[in-house]
């Protein structure tokens, strides 16, 4: 009995060690089968010894134990024992081969097939039975058995009806020919194919689990059901095959990282979109717009791919006109996408084809209710909101979505909008933040160049794009709005000579990437410079002619044409002429629809400047940034008009609400004004007999132009005399 318990004893041990390690049953059961078959042998040595042992205490010597006398209990015990380490060894070897994912017992996790997070995708099985219902049914009971794994996670039915409507297949079906773009599309590493054949009066099972990228069967698995009442245990057992066989620890292969799930009737067009996004969410980059436009080469009508174009042209500074079409061609594609979709779609038209921002916020509030994370419509809504100088609105909106590793125009956007407050110290935070958890050197080096400029720092910003320069992608998106508002900063600072080679820099890059707009109005800036601080209309216009020559209007698409800014430097110069001329051939080409609000109170200020009605001027301006709610739209020409219509009082009122109101980095406006307005706030404080506030703006304005190039030392040598007058002893 003992050798009997001993045996049920090893065996139990046996069965719960499998159990616990998750060995296949033959482990347990070849312990078993090793002990019952040397069962006999132990009970035979027992009864031998017992009547040998019997035989010896009846005093009968020299009697052997005959034919069975080389099997002794100890031997037997032995044997058996030798039997369960023999199996033993085999159990390790079995898990040894399986954790190195080598030889048969390696299951696709341990060989590095799938990992614990990769999904699997379930297709409908090719049927070639009489009865086609018979497909659906297996399905059916082989998804409900998968799904209860531990080891295998199934696509979600959600994301599969998803997918196929986005492939124009709304039908609901997962065809086999389907199955490895469907998989592609809703970032399965793997999918489970399969195939019911008839086999006389019984069916064979068979499923495979394939590699969504390569097409390369990982495992296959085979079972037969002699009935059709037999099929569920077919299915049990093909079910528990698979999931032995994908195995429980995961490892890696390269499988495609889930694609974007936008509307597209072709898979390789979703790829070089997906490969566009990923990498313009880091950069704004021609490489970038380059895979996007090979994607709507595939596919013409993609519209989610044109709105892309249309955001990166315009990111950078590409041909306006090129960039509005891509807005258009996904705009006429809306009513075939989903609401997300077209929702975004409709964000990026109304903000910048067809200018209405009610609408354009509209359809990305609408865009954020479907998808409260989606970090396209939320950062375009910020945009919005800092345009129109709703600054607290867009940091609300902006300041959830700035998390480590999101895009980084939400971080830039998110500083824009604490600029907006004057929150100098928290913008600088969101630079630090960016830079500490994500260790993006460049860009928050970038928002840190924001911050100082935006607070007037004279000193801070040179060491900040310096910093910046030399961490960003040459030639990105960033580098270049890095260049410009150091370049910016330096005419600020009336540094005219070296800012106009940094501005003609830049030019010769726009013309590099055929973007001449944007290199005629780097140009042009040393012409304003000419009729607006040096008042040397002849020289303005002399060098407007230069930068026309090298990059003439007519070259220029149409409606990418930079009309206003040539007709700003005409302006200020008093040709009236010109301007009227430029307002007529913008107007011929530019669809009423399709204006900025407030265009033409715009152009009826440039008219009224080049005639010197200053007081029409005034007017005119006030009306264009209401009605277009624009923050950083002529709020400085506004202040100066009323100055030069000879009222003071509102002037004042004016000058100081546009240093309040603009923070926007990067703004020619704000650039050039800011410290003229810093000057004569200080005449005007001065001519009031506010001697605080005129000493403030006066000796602001003289620190930031106290190394200003020689031709605008006039001015600073003027306002050091209000200064001295101010500061001297009264009687």
């Amino acid at each position: 009995m003992l050798h009997v318990a001993a045996t049920v004893a090893l065996t139990g041990l046996a069965y719960g060690l499998t159990r616990v390690a998750d060995l296949p049953n033959w482990i347990w059961q070849g312990t078993l089968g090793a002990m019952l078959a040397g069962l006999p042998v132990i009970l035979l040595a027992g009864k031998t010894e017992r009547q040998h042992a019997t035989m010896t205490l009846a005093g009968v010597t020299g009697v052997t134990p005959g034919p069975t006398g080389w099997i002794t209990g100890r031997r037997a015990i032995r044997g058996g024992i030798l039997a369960v380490l023999t199996v033993a060894v085999v159990a390790a070897a079995f898990l040894a081969t399986r954790a190195l994912g080598i030889g048969p017992a390696a299951t696709l996790r341990t060989a590095g097939k799938l990992a614990a997070s990769d999904k699997l995708l379930l297709a409908d099985f090719d049927n070639t039975t009489s009865d086609s219902t018979i497909a659906a049914a297996v399905v059916e009971a082989l998804r409900v058995d998968l799904g209860q794994s531990q080891a295998i996670k199934l696509v979600e039915p959600a994301q599969v009806t998803q997918g196929l409507a986005l492939m124009g297949r709304p039908d609901g079906r997962i065809a086999p020919a389907d199955a490895r773009e469907l998989a592609q599309r809703v970032g399965a590493k793997a999918l489970v194919m399969g195939e019911i054949a008839p086999v006389g009066a019984g069916y064979s099972l068979t499923a495979r689990v394939v590699a969504a990228d390569s097409g390369a069967t990982l495992v296959a698995v085979r079972e037969s059901a002699p009935t059709s009442a037999d099929l569920l245990a077919a299915v049990n057992r093909l079910s528990a095959s698979l999931r032995e066989k994908i195995g429980e620890s995961l490892r890696s292969i390269r499988g495609s990282e889930p694609l974007e799930q936008v509307t597209t009737a072709s898979l390789p067009a979703l790829r070089l979109y997906t490969q566009g996004i990923r990498l313009s969410s880091r950069v704004d980059s021609p490489e970038a717009l380059a895979l996007l436009e090979q994607a709507v080469a595939l596919d013409s009508s993609f519209a989610m791919a044109w709105r892309k174009i249309a955001v990166l042209r315009g990111n950078l500074g590409l041909d306006r006109a090129q960039a509005l079409d891509a807005a258009r061609r996904a705009f006429r594609n809306r009513d075939r996408l989903p609401p997300l979709e077209r929702a975004l779609t409709e964000g990026t038209y109304y903000n910048n084809v067809e200018i209405n921002d009610e609408k354009a916020i509209a359809a990305l509030r609408t865009a954020i209710s479907i998808d409260p994370d989606n970090s396209t419509a939320i950062n375009n809504l910020g945009v919005i909101y800092n345009t129109n100088g709703r600054f607290t609105e867009a940091e609300t909106v902006l300041r959830p979505a700035f998390v480590p590793g999101g895009i980084r125009n939400i971080s830039l956007n998110l500083v824009t909008s604490l600029l907006g407050q004057h929150r100098y110290t928290a913008a600088d935070s969101v630079a630090d933040e960016l830079m500490r958890t994500s260790g993006d050197t460049g860009v928050g080096m970038m928002l840190r160049l924001f911050s100082s400029v935006a607070a007037g720092d004279i000193h801070r910003p040179d060491s900040d794009a310096a910093a910046a320069l030399a961490h960003l992608e040459p030639g990105s998106g960033y580098t270049k709005q890095a260049q410009g508002i150091k370049t910016g900063f330096d005419e600020e600072r009336g540094k005219l000579v070296k800012s106009q080679v940094g501005f003609n820099q830049l030019a010769d890059d726009a013309v590099r990437t055929d973007n001449n707009p944007a290199a005629l109005e780097l140009r042009i800036e040393e012409a304003f410079t000419a009729a607006f601080h040096l008042q040397q209309p002849a020289v303005a216009r002399a060098r407007l002619a230069a930068a026309l020559a090298l990059t003439p209007l007519q070259k220029m698409a149409p409606r990418s044409r930079p009309y206003s800014s040539v007709a700003e430097v005409y302006a200020y110069a008093g040709s009236l002429p010109e301007v009227r001329q430029l307002r007529k051939e913008q107007e011929s080409v530019t669809p009423v629809a399709e204006r900025f609000p407030g265009s033409g109170n715009y152009w009826d200020a440039l008219e009224a400047v080049a005639a010197g009605r200053w007081d029409a001027a005034a007017t005119a301006y006030r009306a264009g940034f209401t009605a277009a709610q624009c923050s950083p739209c002529g709020r400085y020409y506004y202040a100066y008009a009323l100055d030069r219509a000879g009222q003071p009082d509102s002037a004042i009122v004016a000058w100081n609400a546009a240093l309040l109101s603009l923070t926007q980095t990067a703004n020619p406006e704000e650039q050039r004004m800011r410290p003229f307005a810093r000057l004569r706030l200080g005449e005007l404080y001065a001519d009031k007999g506010d001697r605080t506030k005129a000493l403030e703006h006066l000796q602001r304005f003289t620190a930031l132009w106290n190394d200003a190039d020689g031709p605008l030392q006039p001015m600073v040598q003027r306002a050091r005399a209000r200064i001295a007058d101010l500061t001297k002893e009264r009687p």
